[in-house]
C-alpha cells in the first residue's frame, strides 16, 4: 500500500517531508522521488515523543523518590529514630559517663614503656619507604621523550647545519 504525502500530513500534522538535498545518494536529481517515511514518521513527531518520554521518566522518578522518603520516615519512626516523643534509638543519653574508646581499640601502654610492634609493621614500613624512594628517584631521572622535546632538538640541529652552511659560504 502506497501512502501519499497528503495522507501522511493528515495523519500527523507535524510531519515535514525531507528536502531534495536530504535524499539518498542513489536518487537522481531529476527524479521525482520523495522521502519514504518510516512507520514512526507516520504517526509520531520524534522530538515530541522524546519530550513526552523524558517528562514521564521524571514524574516516575519523582514518585519513586517520594515513596522511598515516606517508607524511610515510617521505618525511622517505628525504630524510635526521632520525630516522636522522647529520646530515640540513636539519640538516647546512654549509660556511659565519658568516652573510653581508644584509637584502633588499643589500650595505651603503661607509663614509661613503649608500644611493641606487631609482626607486619616493620616489613610494611620498610617496603613503603623504599617504594617512595625508588619512585621519587626513578620518576625524576626518567628521560624526556615528549614530542615537543624531540622537535626542539631537531630544530636546533637544523639551525646548526644552516649556520655551518652559511659560515662555509662566507669563507
Amino acid at each position: 500500500m502506497i501512502i501519499s504525502l497528503e495522507e501522511i500530513s493528515n495523519l500527523n500534522p507535524l510531519f515535514i517531508p525531507r528536502s531534495r538535498t536530504q535524499h539518498s545518494a542513489r536518487a537522481l536529481p531529476s527524479s521525482p522521488s520523495l522521502h519514504r517515511p518510516s512507520y514512526l514518521d507516520l504517526f509520531f513527531d520524534h522530538s515530541t515523543t522524546i519530550d513526552k518520554t523524558l517528562i514521564a521518566m521524571r514524574s516516575i522518578a519523582a514518585a519513586a523518590a517520594g515513596m522511598a522518603r515516606a517508607r524511610l520516615r515510617a521505618a525511622a519512626r517505628a525504630r524510635g529514630g526521632g520525630g516522636g516523643e522522647g529520646a530515640g534509638r540513636w539519640t538516647s543519653p546512654g549509660t556511659e559517663e565519658g568516652p573510653r574508646g581508644y584509637l584502633f581499640n588499643r589500650t595505651p601502654a603503661p607509663p614509661g614503656e613503649s608500644r611493641k610492634w606487631e609482626d607486619w609493621e616493620l616489613p610494611c614500613y620498610i617496603t613503603s619507604f623504599l617504594t617512595i624512594v625508588i619512585l621519587g628517584v626513578g620518576l625524576n631521572a626518567k628521560p624526556d621523550l615528549t614530542l615537543e622535546t624531540w622537535a626542539h632538538q631537531k630544530a636546533l640541529e637544523r639551525l646548526q647545519k644552516q649556520e655551518q652552511i652559511a659560515a662555509a659560504e662566507a669563507e
